[in-house]
């Protein structure tokens, strides 16, 4: 399934660095908040309109509880990068 986002257009000669500039953005996230968000956008779009919104609150309210999400918060906060636990 496709869902016809772009992010941006680069020439062709950049495509494979831009890749990797914004693999490497999902790399420095939190493994655990990725899986979820994964898993919560999987769930979503396979729902129709309200179930999916309701997901995506009950998904948003879950990594809220995480310790990554209190590091994310905590590491912002003080202007350094987060330490994530896995």
């Amino acid at each position: 399934m496709s869902l016809g986002l772009v992010n941006r257009v680069v020439p062709e000669a950049d495509v494979m660095c831009e890749a990797r500039a914004l693999a490497q953005t999902f790399c420095d996230k939190s493994p655990v908040v990725m899986r979820m968000g994964r898993t919560a956008f999987l769930r979503a779009n396979d729902s129709d309109y309200r179930r999916g919104i309701a997901t995506a609150v009950e998904s948003f309210g879950n990594v809220f509880a995480t310790d990554d999400a209190r590091e994310g918060i905590s590491a912002f906060v003080e202007k350094r990068k987060p330490y994530w636990q896995e």
